[in-house]
């Protein structure tokens, strides 16, 4: 399932995907410059298979397709959420889909991934600004 809404200039999302033991869900939102993934949750049994990969590739290949970088907080959430291998787990999946690290805190790290023309065109879409 997929919901996108517009509020005047900017845009919102959310897509859902149900699993057998829970739903993956990634949330984004349009800023003038980016799409900000603002969570990404792929339930601990359905992890390691691919899901959040393919939750990421849609919000990269739109990002992609609007000219736009996308951006996020990488940061574990629920139990053993400051658990530095687990941000630094998440750390590694998100530099795999291209994202560099531009900050660090204590329990986040924020990360951006520049537009592509390559992964728009692989999209199907031509960027108009990257």
């Amino acid at each position: 399932m997929q919901v996108i809404e517009s509020t005047g200039d900017e845009l919102k999302g959310e897509l859902r995907l149900e699993l057998p033991g829970g739903t993956a869900v990634i949330k984004f939102s349009e800023t003038d410059v980016a799409l900000r993934v603002d969570s990404l949750m792929v339930p601990a049994d359905q992890r390691n298979r691919g899901i959040g990969r393919r939750l990421m590739g849609y919000v990269i290949c739109l990002a992609d397709g609007m000219g736009k970088e996308v951006r996020l907080s990488a940061r574990p959430i629920g139990k053993g959420s400051r658990d530095s291998d687990r941000l630094e787990r998440l750390v590694r999946f998100y530099a795999h889909l291209g994202f560099q690290e531009v900050a660090r805190g204590v329990t986040s790290v924020e990360m951006v991934r520049p537009c592509t023309r390559r992964s728009a065109e692989r999209c199907g879409k031509t960027p108009p600004l990257c």
